[in-house]
Parts: structure tokens; C-alpha cells; sequence
């Protein structure tokens, strides 16, 4: 369960949805998380999404419009 394996690690990532591009309502709280990644591709953007039954998607391709969390981590 990937919750389980995020409390042995020092990352906390919350389950915080997103904000939907075409009306602005958020969606998925506390049963998703989405977080942007750094590479941009064109009007779209790669994110790492997961959700609380242990489904991962490393490489998802979503619009930038769209309001997904950021997590810094400092080098």
C-alpha cells in the first residue's frame, strides 16, 4: 500500500486532488495526489499521480492548466 510506504520515508505527500482547468472546483481530495513534475512538454507537463489504493502513474501527461500540487525538495 502506498501509504504505508510513505510513512517510512522522511516525504510526506498528502492526498490533495487538483483543480479542474475547465471550472475551477477541486476534485479527488484526500483519495488522490497529484504533483507536477519539473519537465515541461510543450502545453502539457509530466506529474507523478497516486492514489490511496496503491494505484502509481510515475509518468502522467497532463495539461499545465490544471492545478496539481508542488513539492519543493531542496538539493
Amino acid at each position: 500500500m502506498i501509504y504505508n510506504s510513505l510513512i517510512s520515508t522522511k516525504l510526506r505527500l498528502p492526498f490533495a486532488g487538483y483543480r479542474n482547468r475547465d471550472n475551477g472546483y477541486y476534485y479527488n481530495q484526500s483519495t488522490r495526489a497529484y504533483y507536477w513534475s519539473s519537465s515541461p512538454s510543450s502545453t502539457y507537463s509530466y506529474n507523478l499521480n497516486f492514489t490511496n489504493d496503491s494505484n502509481i502513474n510515475p509518468a502522467g501527461n497532463k495539461e499545465r492548466a490544471y492545478g496539481f500540487s508542488v513539492r519543493c525538495i531542496k538539493n
